[in-house]
């Protein structure tokens, strides 16, 4: 804008006031005036009448001085008129000049409503990036908190699987101990049945000795009621009798001494057994209770054994003394026939006292034969309990397994919440980068708000002066500067749109390094990231090729 001097102005509000005053006399002189069309408020200013500055002028007396006086006036109208004419094209200039600064004030005002708007969009962003951060922070807590619950998860399970090992070893080493005491015991029991089934053979041809020795003692009792019948016969066929009896009685005796050793034979077997017994039981860990039982009834067998024994020694004896009854029988059936009846009725006393012996030892037979059964009936008593704790070691292998399990899940889990952890810091990091930018961002946008509602400050009173007329001419008005300020123009030169500008990533380049080479720091990759959020799902999506925009 051009700036009009004072003495411009004040001859041009004087050349407005005195035209309708010095229009009849030009008019009277012949000369014409060209009068000054006014603009604006000074057209109203120029339509009152100037009747003191009439009053102000001296008449001339003559006709002389009054011509002398009008060439004057007629040369200082000439003069003013050019003048006015000058001093209303500038002033036209001016109005001019004003309009157009209007009109970029104008520009300028909607450039800054808009820049307003953006501004609020950026705070609205920056409010949602710092909410965005609170969640975040909760995140991070929250997963803080679920990663030592896992860890304290993983800690638990650990103790339960070292207990759980610990128990499982030591029931593996129970059950193989038991493992092997049982075959031990299957193998002694095997042992033991053999031997069995050998003295019962061995008692079974025992008891046939038994039979033969009392049918041949039936056979001497018929043989003695024979020769008593023929004893008053034929007393030389009872000498050949007699001697038969003794041939037949020395036989008898000599199938009682084999039955003597094959009963001495089998009660060796039976207390070997019965150590072989003890040993497996005192070897057997898991029947170890039944050990003192089992040693009372092989004792109570053997004191039967022993009570069997002299059951045989006295039917031994008895035999010797059936013997000597034979012997005192033959002696005396020569003296008295009524005699041998008695003896044989002594005899057969005797031969059912034998057969009870016999039968008690039968009973002691039966009875170690129903021990056999109940040692039996502990071993599978044992084979059970073996069993049952195969099967309790395959369950607590199941449950070995599903807590290996379990713990890896949990190392899963914790390895993924780790993973999550390191991410939600990551996005926490970058969150405390755009804040940072949002920040900066947001004081920028601020000091920028200062400045152009300072320059619309300075502008306002500027254009004042120019719209309305002064009240007085005499008094000078203030300047007008035409040049807007300094601050104006740097204000109204941040409206113009940035330069787009790409780049293309090449091998090894990421976000930071990108940063560091466009805007001279690492810490602005957040700038760039918002900037193309259309095409990185992450800060670490980076391709080969890929076209990036920077802002």
């Amino acid at each position: 804008m051009t700036r009009i001097p004072p003495f411009i102005f004040a001859c041009a509000l004087t050349v407005l006031l005195l035209s309708p005053a010095i229009a009849p006399l030009c008019a009277q002189d012949g000369s014409p005036v060209s009068p000054v069309s006014p603009s604006g408020d000074n057209a109203k200013t120029s339509s009152s009448p100037i009747q003191p500055v009439v009053e102000l002028t001296t008449i001339p007396e003559t006709d002389l001085e009054l011509r002398i006086e009008m060439a004057k006036l007629k040369g200082e109208i000439r003069k003013t008129a050019k003048e006015n004419e000058r001093a209303q094209t500038e002033l036209n200039e001016t109005i001019e000049s004003l309009r157009r600064e209007n009109a970029e004030l104008k520009r300028a005002a909607i450039n800054r409503e808009n820049e307003r708007n953006i501004l609020i969009q950026k705070l609205a962003a920056a409010q949602l990036a710092a909410q965005d951060k609170d969640k975040a922070d909760e995140n991070v807590t929250t997963i803080s908190t679920e990663l030592k619950s896992a860890r304290l998860t993983i800690d638990s399970l650990k103790l339960q699987i070292e207990k759980l090992t610990a128990e499982k070893e030591t029931a593996t080493g129970a059950i193989a101990q038991n493992n092997q005491a049982i075959e031990d015991a299957n193998a002694k029991l095997v042992a033991a049945r053999k031997e069995m089934s050998t003295l019962r053979i061995d008692l079974a041809a025992a008891r046939q000795g038994s039979i033969a020795l009392g049918e041949q003692i039936q056979a001497l009792h018929a043989e003695n009621q024979r020769l008593g019948a023929q004893l008053g016969d034929d007393a030389a066929r009872h000498a050949k009798t007699v001697e038969a009896a003794e041939e037949s009685l020395a036989a008898a005796q000599r199938e009682t001494a084999g039955a003597k050793a094959e009963i001495a034979t089998l009660t060796a077997r039976i207390a070997e057994l019965s150590a072989k017994n003890e040993s497996t039981v005192r070897e057997h860990g898991d029947v170890l209770g039944a050990r003192d039982a089992l040693q009372d009834r092989l004792a109570k067998a053997e004191t039967k054994l022993a009570e069997t024994e002299t059951a045989l020694a006295e039917a031994t004896k008895a035999r010797d003394e059936l013997t000597q009854g034979v012997a005192a029988l033959e002696k005396q059936i020569a003296d008295d026939a009524a005699a041998s009846t008695a003896a044989a009725d002594e005899l057969r006393k005797q031969m059912a006292d034998a057969e009870e012996k016999l039968a008690a030892s039968s009973r002691a037979h039966q009875l170690k034969q129903e021990e056999l059964d109940e040692l039996q009936k502990q071993f599978d008593a044992a084979g059970e309990k073996n069993a049952a704790l195969t099967a309790q070691l395959a369950e607590f292998e199941t449950k070995f397994a599903e807590a290996e399990k379990l713990a890896a899940d949990d190392r899963d889990a914790a390895k993924e919440t780790a993973r999550q952890l390191a991410v939600a810091q990551e996005n926490f990091k970058q969150l405390q980068l755009q804040s940072a930018d949002v920040a900066g961002e947001n004081v920028r946008l601020k000091t920028q708000i200062a400045l152009i509602a300072q320059t619309q400050a300075q502008s306002r009173p500027a254009a004042a002066p120019a719209a309305r007329a002064p009240s007085r001419p005499a008094q000078p008005q203030p300047e007008v500067s035409a040049q807007p300020d300094s601050q104006t123009v740097v204000a109204s030169g941040t409206t113009a749109a940035p330069e787009t500008r790409t780049h293309t990533i090449a091998a090894g380049e990421t976000l930071s390094s990108i940063a560091r080479k466009y805007y001279g720091g690492s810490e602005h990759w957040s700038r760039i990231y918002e900037a193309n959020r259309d095409q990185l799902k992450s800060p670490d999506a980076l391709k080969l090729g890929m076209t990036l925009r920077i802002p």
